[in-house]
């Protein structure tokens, strides 16, 4: 069996201008609209993907279509171990290879750590701006946000991901908490504040 390879496209985008439109005002003569598509085409041979790659701008082009070639690019990406990077990321998710139980090899996914990052950054940011709020308005937009991010995180495999998600946002939330005034405001266990977001 030969080495898997992947194509991993991103950010197709087109943009073109539309014709002007029906009415007297002129500041709505054009209009720009853009297309984004993320996907990802796996081969089992290098030649069949570096075929498909080499034929894929052309065939957009007949369409009006530009492909990012910055963000496009073949890498090995196979069960047994290759050359070149073991992992990827793709649509704030980092794949790569792993073990089941069983001992087969698993595909796994888990939350891509800039984007894990840079979530409890917003999150900070979002605490420090809304810490003024009653507890219970607070609480609620929390459970809001973390839903969210649930849903959208929450695929098998990535529970440890969430969990650190989760706990982070709890200290985050408890620091600027307690900065509301001079002394603590909130002095609750952490295992009792995570009846309140849950």
């Amino acid at each position: 069996m030969g080495r898997e390879w992947e194509v991993t496209m991103r950010r197709l985008v087109r943009h073109c201008n539309g014709k002007p439109a029906a009415t007297d005002r002129p500041r709505l003569q054009t209009l720009t609209h853009s297309f984004t598509l993320d996907y990802i085409c796996a081969f089992e041979y290098q030649e069949e993907a570096e075929r498909f790659y080499a034929a894929l701008g052309p065939r957009l082009e007949k369409f009006g279509l530009a492909l990012a070639t910055e963000k496009t690019r073949i890498l090995p990406f196979s069960r047994q171990a290759s050359p070149g990077p073991s992992s990827f990321e793709f649509l704030g998710f980092e794949f790569r290879w792993g073990l089941d139980r069983a001992g087969k090899a698993h595909l796994k996914r888990r939350t891509a750590r800039p984007k894990l990052r840079a979530s409890l950054q917003r999150f900070t940011q979002w605490c420090r701006e809304n810490r003024h709020r009653r507890l219970r308005v607070l609480f609620k937009q929390l459970n809001g946000k973390l839903r969210g991010y649930y849903n959208y995180y929450g695929v098998h495999g990535n529970s440890a991901s969430l969990k650190q998600f989760f706990d982070g946002a709890l200290r985050i939330l408890l620091k600027w908490l307690n900065r509301r005034s001079q002394r603590h405001s909130v002095s609750v266990h952490l295992s009792n504040l995570r009846k309140c977001c849950t």
